[in-house]
């Protein structure tokens, strides 16, 4: 039969198929192991042996038991002790003479006479208080006080006439005496009455808010109508053309600032220079800081009541440390420290920062002493004991 098969015939060839295929396959890995031997083994070895060589030449050429090369750094002296601290801090303009004026007696407010941003007069009168009640007592003792004034006129004629007439035997002694008891009676009455006049003079003048100097009503709590009683804040005067800044400032600075400090207040492009008139008050437990009273030199315009300004304060710092460029001060995570050039050498020294400005460092430690160089370029990378190349 054409193309046909006999039984067992396609099982046999199936079964030497597969071992075709591994001979083919065990050919080919004879072949690649060949070439891998003889050409990528060699070169892959000789490249080891090359690096090895370059490696050991290396290590020869290079010097032995040698440090770092030196270092190229600039060095500058240190000069001097002291330094000019700039801090900036916030300050509210305020009036250097205001007062809250209150009423000394209680009432209705009958008048005001004045409204904020009003200027007045020392003794000008601001506000007026209802004092019928009081001045009607007043007119009652006044009344009162020239009946007795009149009485004891008559008793001191009185009592002068007898005593002319007891000495030449026409009234007796006993009477003499009873006109001149019946005198200073009415002298210790008209006393009493005089008295209660003044303290209701008095009473009547506090129920008048008057200004104790010139200024500007700054703030009015009062209105015509309103019940006003003993204390109660009426009206809060101001001293026209008296400011003050007051700045917050931590209490540490204290010991340092002194009257002589200079100080620049600004606001936007405008100054004034000022000077340190004292401390407001205690310093402050919670916040650690304390309330600084700056007395401009002028009063501008701008420097106006509840303004916020900036007060720069020049403080010269004396007898903490020395002085060396900002560059000199290399930080880390230990801190911050100084390289000085000895001998050539370079040796650090851990400082601690006091005060700086724009340009310099205030820095302290027991080693640092003026006339010491320190670097100040080529620092970052210094080690101990590195040789220097001073650069001129």
């Amino acid at each position: 039969m054409l193309g046909g098969t006999r039984p067992g015939q396609g099982f046999h060839e199936q079964e030497i198929a597969p071992s075709g295929i591994l001979s083919a396959s065990f050919s080919l890995q004879g072949t690649l192991w060949n070439f891998m031997k003889n050409y990528i083994l060699p070169i892959a070895l000789l490249a080891v042996f090359s690096l090895g060589a370059c490696s050991s030449t290396e290590e020869e050429a290079a010097p032995k038991g040698k440090g770092p090369s030196a270092a190229k750094v600039t060095t500058v002296p240190i000069e001097r002790d002291s330094l000019f601290e700039e801090r900036r801090f916030m300050g509210d303009v305020t009036n250097a003479e205001s007062t809250v004026l209150a009423a000394g007696g209680s009432g209705e407010v009958i008048r005001v006479t004045v409204a904020e941003g009003d200027q007045v007069k020392r003794g000008q009168v601001l506000a007026q208080l209802d004092d019928s009640i009081l001045r009607a007592r007043l007119a009652e003792l006044q009344a009162g006080l020239s009946q007795s004034d009149a009485q004891l006129e008559q008793a001191i004629r009185d009592a002068d006439r007898l005593k002319n007439l007891s000495g030449q035997g026409y009234f007796p002694s006993a009477e003499v005496e009873q006109v001149t008891t019946r005198k200073t009676t009415l002298e210790a009455a008209k006393q009493g009455q005089d008295a209660g006049i003044r303290r209701l003079r008095e009473e009547i003048a506090q129920m008048r808010i008057t200004a104790p100097f010139d200024g500007v009503v700054s703030k009015r709590h009062i209105a015509p109508g309103q019940w006003l009683s003993v204390g109660q804040p009426a009206i809060e005067l101001a001293s026209e053309g008296v400011q003050e800044v007051h700045v917050r400032v931590p209490g540490t600075l204290l010991d340092v600032l002194s009257e002589t400090t200079e100080v620049v207040v600004s606001r936007g492009e405008y100054e004034v220079k000022g000077s340190i008139a004292g401390v407001a008050g205690a310093v402050d437990v919670r916040s650690r800081t304390a309330l600084l009273r700056v007395v401009p030199e002028a009063a501008p315009e701008w420097l106006r009541e509840g303004l916020a300004v900036d007060a720069l304060l020049r403080i010269e710092r004396v007898n903490e440390g020395v002085v060396v460029p900002i560059d000199a001060v290399v930080y880390s995570v230990s801190g911050a420290r100084v390289f000085l050039e000895k001998e050539g050498k370079a040796e650090p020294v851990d400082v601690t920062v006091v005060a700086q400005n724009s340009d310099e460092v205030l820095v302290s430690s027991e080693r640092l002493e003026v006339g010491q160089k320190v670097v100040t370029r080529g620092n970052e990378r210094l080690r101990p004991g590195q040789d220097l190349q001073v650069m001129q």
